[in-house]
């Protein structure tokens, strides 16, 4: 459960992301992507088509998950997560972790390997830095969903 509950929230707010990016900077390509601009931005009009692409569906969702949240037992819910507060806060650390390796692979390099002048350049360490931290990300996930699995009554 807590594992689709964590796939909703992302997908939310990464297309809440994308639709504020698109307002923003008047580009429709992906937010964390890093691309030079090809084009001239966009209209209002192609602004607000393509944010609404993006928004409308983030709004909806994070509506359905509200509902959802509150039909469950929240009492319940929030002794399960106090109780679990340390392991929990350990497995999020873990898939930031991740998260930043899949992300940033050379950033991450830089951070661990200081006296390597350009991690950049060698395409294989890139490639391993992000199968490790997408890998990585999984597993947190998946102990997070375990870890409220195995505790229901």
């Amino acid at each position: 459960m807590l594992f689709i509950l964590t796939g909703w929230i992302v997908i939310s707010v990464t297309a809440l992301m994308q639709g504020i990016h698109i307002i923003y900077t008047g580009q429709p390509e992906l937010f964390f992507l890093k691309t030079t601009r090809t084009g001239p931005p966009l209209r209002s009009i192609g602004r607000a088509f393509y944010a609404l692409f993006y928004l409308l569906p983030s709004v909806c969702m994070m509506l359905v998950l509200a509902s959802r949240i509150r039909a469950m037992d929240i009492v319940r819910l929030k002794a399960e997560f106090i109780n679990n507060l340390g392991l929990i806060s350990m497995i999020v650390l873990l898939v930031i972790n991740g998260a930043l390796c899949a992300l940033y692979p050379v950033m991450m390099m830089r951070w661990m390997l200081r006296r390597k002048p350009d991690p950049a350049g060698n395409q294989g360490e890139l490639i391993t830095l992000r199968l490790t931290g997408l890998i990585t990300v999984l597993i947190g996930l998946w102990c997070l969903s375990k870890l409220f699995v195995l505790s229901k009554p």
